[in-house]
């Protein structure tokens, strides 16, 4: 074996393992320059990394251009590739492999690896990551990680979870993990579409998990006479996933792939899918109690329903269009030829913005008939579209955006050609100047009402009125689901065999468990098992089944996807048990988990304890969102309407040159602000209103000649609803005047105050008070004013009112202009408040609502102490507020951590 000399920097080892493999061991560094070639690597290549350093400089070329097949184990150190390196492409026949059991491998630049005939990497300890050419996009077919690990030539090695990281500037990492406490069985990652079944990386699903068929290529393999299928059919024409993966690919409850299971017990089957080991597994080991998988359904069948002169329809399905539909139609059956029919659609959920609610002419009830419809859009107007002939793709005939629900539609054949029209009304139509020649396959025909989600995970809902079918008042349709969308409730099932033949079934205590249209968590204990069937041995467990259906009882057709099997000791487990009180927080729990409890009484419980310190529910009912701005733009009312920042970065920041309490929000003039979107709507409708807050004007006479700190409507010049700062005024003629306004169903009422009344470099407290059909309150410091200039008394209801904006006026539309100095304690009713109340708030108190009244109950999830009293009844002995009676709970709950099983 021969090396150039300019590859000489550290080489430690370097030995021929056998007669047809050769190895390259590095412990320390290895440098490979320029069209460094090793030679002599007939057959294998194995570079074997032991806390080495590997460096690939430019051109790196293993024997020429004809390049063996290799093998790279990464067991410490780093391996680093700066211009154009390749690894062995397997082009003899061997897969080439990289193994990261530690360390790092750095690839820069062009990256090919020989995926596109056979290759691996397997990722443990270790970390990939490619610091160019990465397209996140997927535009560059070289480096596109999800990709690979879809096909399966990327996956983490066993007891590892991968984890896929974009770092920013065509860079990204990928590492694995180790799975925590759980013990993997299968996650479905190594499977792709190769149908060599020794490429463990190309491994087709049913190779592993056998079903229902037979496998005759490339060897023949008897199913198990069920009615079952394992992965998608990716051969036939006419099916969705044609050409496509046979693993799911999208579908996940965690890594990238998931294992389809379809079936069929129309037939008295029990439809199911079995894997066996070779070597019998103990499902005991490492202390494991428990049998974990992740499973999700499809949605429950879509429904028709009369209610009065309402006719609703539930809808689920991916869509109404290409060659074949997934949707419900409540039809009748019409002799025809030709036929016209129209309907008042009153409303539709939003499950998506192309969901539909139509009036549809249908061939047939098959998924690919011929079919044209009028259909109104949740966000995109009315579409008159569908499909001419059977079994070819729909498309559009004609469009119109700008409409929605509540919207008639009607659709009408005359002579084979179809025309569609919309009205608000039902009365004057506006007719589509497109029109379609419908081909109709027999007679009679289908006409009715067609609702799709096109949204797997939610059924679409839709009210009509007001069907008419030839004239003819109409409400009696059949419903049915078009294509293959959803699930009937049948038993979800595992079943558990030993070596000695012993076999032990679960079935899930949820009958309609394959109905869950999110992921969900399976736990069984193995005691279940074995309580199940005395004598079964989960030590030596052979085999495992999953499946669904009832032995003897007919059922239906369907699909399930499972993923994530894995074992686990005792742990804390939702659903299984009760956590403590004082549980309250937790980090996120993938899948599908996120900030739940996490069975530990913890640092993180203690976090959200004294995040709510003292936060007590003995605010008015009638508060709407209050801003303490002490470090942070939260809505401390328990209503959740947080402020954030807007206008410019930096955002405004904290002083705590306040006399009053906590810090301050200071705002510069720069064009900062804080924006809370949901506010101003919320107060639309309401008879009252107090709004108060301190401020702290950071200039003089010779500032700004206006500026506005508390506002609810974008800013757009005008003086409609807010609190600003004026140096000249207006209606009274006096200078350095605060302006107040809001309007109501009956006009705006506006106030000035005196002259003077600005304090300039000193805290002020602003309060205002309106409320219908009284004339506006304003104190400053707790002083009821007298105006200098007042609009007339308004009645009615606040109008309007859009977004509240806190340190931008509403006069402020110039860019870069805003407050200019501190604003806290902002606080927002729908309510007017008593000159008691406005003191009170001055000192940074809450007031307490009369014994008797309505009071909001404390929205904070570390209020654990019991409550005590009637609901709903404020009950003074025991006030529910964040103190110490809760903490006492927290210490004597700290450490717990209740386990299942």
């Amino acid at each position: 074996m021969r090396m150039k000399n300019h590859m000489l920097r550290a080489l430690l080892a370097l030995v021929v393992l056998c007669s047809s493999a050769s190895a390259l061991v590095v412990d320390s560094e290895l440098v490979l320059n320029a069209r460094t070639s090793i030679q002599d690597l007939e057959d294998d290549f194995l570079l074997v990394r032991d806390g080495g350093h590997v460096i690939a400089n430019d051109r790196f070329d293993m024997d020429g251009d004809d390049y063996p097949q290799g093998t790279i184990f990464m067991n410490g150190g780093l391996f680093e590739s700066k211009v154009d390196f390749k690894l062995p492409d397997g082009a003899n026949g061997r897969p080439c492999a990289i193994e990261m059991n530690a360390g790092t491998f750095i690839a820069n630049q062009l990256q090919t690896f020989g995926f596109e005939r056979n290759a691996t990497i397997q990722i443990g300890g270790g970390t990939l990551i490619v610091e160019s050419n990465y397209d996140p996009a997927g535009g560059n077919w070289q480096w596109n990680p999800a990709e690979w690990i879809n096909m399966g030539f990327m996956y983490a090695k066993p007891g590892y979870e991968l984890v896929v990281e974009d770092l920013g500037g065509g860079a990204v990492k990928i590492y694995g993990v180790p799975s925590g406490d759980r013990i993997l069985i299968e996650d479905f990652e190594r499977y792709g579409n190769l149908a060599d079944p020794t490429l463990e990386e190309g491994l087709r699903v049913f190779y592993v998990w056998r079903d229902g068929l037979e496998i005759t290529n490339p060897v023949s393999m008897p199913g198990n006479g069920t009615g079952s299928a394992v992965g998608h059919d990716i051969w036939d024409p006419a099916s969705p996933h044609y050409e496509g993966h046979i693993i799911e690919t999208i579908i996940a409850a965690g890594g990238a792939k998931s294992m389809p299971l379809y079936w069929d017990n129309t037939t008295l089957f029990i439809s199911k899918a079995t894997r066996t080991w070779s070597t019998p597994q103990d499902f005991t080991r490492e202390g494991s109690k428990a049998l974990s998988l992740w499973y999700q359904g499809r949605m429950p069948a879509g429904s028709t329903e009369v209610a009065g002169d309402q006719i609703i329809v539930k809808g689920g399905g991916e869509y109404i269009w290409e060659t074949s539909d997934e949707f419900h139609f409540a039809y009748k059956e019409v002799a025809g030829p030709d036929v016209d029919l129209f309907v008042k659609v009153e409303s539709m959920d939003n499950t998506e913005d192309w969901a539909k609610a139509a009036v549809m002419i249908r061939s047939t009830l098959d998924p690919s008939s011929s079919h044209l419809i009028c259909t109104l859009f949740p966000q995109n107007g009315i579409g008159f579209e569908g499909r001419l002939v059977t079994g070819t793709d729909a498309g559009d005939v004609d469009w119109v955006e700008g409409f929605s629900a509540p919207y008639w539609v009607r659709i009408k054949r005359e002579g084979g050609i179809v025309s569609a029209a919309h009205s608000p009304d039902g009365v004057s139509w506006t007719w589509f100047t497109s029109t379609g020649n419908l081909q109709i396959d027999g007679s009679p025909f289908y006409v009715g009402l067609a609702v799709s989600s096109q949204n797997l995970s939610q059924l679409c809902t839709a009210v009509f009125s007001g069907l008419t079918i030839d004239g003819v008042p109409t409400a009696d349709l059949t419903g049915v689901d078009i294509g293959d969308f959803s699930n009937q409730p049948e038993p979800l099932y595992v079943t558990l065999e030993d070596s000695a033949g012993a076999t032990a079934k679960v079935v899930h205590p949820d009958p309609a468990a394959v109905q869950a249209m999110d992921w969900a968590e399976w736990n069984i204990a193995l005691t279940e098992f074995t309580d199940a069937t005395p004598g079964f041995d989960p030590t030596n467990v052979s085999a495992m089944t999953v499946g669904v259906g009832e032995p003897d009882v007919v059922g239906d057709t369907g699909l399930v996807y499972l993923d994530q099997f894995a074992l686990y000791p005792s742990r804390f487990v939702p659903g299984k048990n009760e956590w403590p009180a004082s549980d309250i927080s937790g980090p996120p729990t993938p899948p599908t988990q996120t900030g739940q409890p996490d069975g530990k009484v913890d640092m993180l419980d203690a976090v959200v304890f004294m995040e709510d310190w003292l936060k007590s529910d003995n605010e008015s009912s009638n508060l709407i969102a209050h801003y303490k701005l002490d470090m942070n733009f939260l809505d401390s009312s328990g209503n959740g309407f947080h402020a954030v920042a807007m206008g410019r970065d930096p955002a405004p920041t904290f002083s705590e040159d306040d006399p009053n309490y906590g810090q301050a929000a200071i705002f510069d003039r720069h064009g900062e602000y804080l924006e809370a979107v949901e506010v101003g709507p919320l107060l639309n409708g309401s008879s009252e209103l107090s709004v108060m807050c301190w401020v702290y004007a950071d200039f003089d006479t010779d500032g700004p000649g206006n500026a506005g700190f508390v506002n609810f409507e974008v800013p757009d010049n005008s003086d409609h609803m807010g609190m600003r700062y004026d140096s000249t005024g207006s209606g009274g003629g006096g200078t350095d005047v605060l302006k107040f306004a809001i309007t109501a169903t009956d006009g705006e009422h506006a106030l000035e105050t005196e002259s003077n009344t600005q304090a300039f470099r000193d805290w002020l407290h602003v309060a205002m008070v309106w409320s219908s059909g009284s004339p506006m309150s304003v104190y400053l410091d707790g002083v009821l004013q007298t105006p200098s200039d007042i609009d007339p008394t308004r009645s009615g209801t606040l109008t309007g009112m859009t977004t509240l904006i806190i340190g931008k006026g509403c006069k402020d539309n110039r860019s870069g202009r805003s407050w200019l100095g501190m604003i806290d304690d902002v606080r927002i009713y729908a309510q007017a408040l008593s000159a008691d109340d406005i003191a009170l708030a001055m000192k940074g108190q809450d007031f307490l609502p009369e014994v008797g009244s309505t009071y909001l109950p404390l929205d904070s999830v570390a209020n654990v102490v019991p409550k005590v009293g009637d609901e709903g009844v404020y009950n003074p002995a025991n006030p529910d507020i964040i103190d110490l009676l809760d903490f006492a709970i927290l210490a004597d709950e700290w450490g717990a951590a209740p386990v299942w099983p």
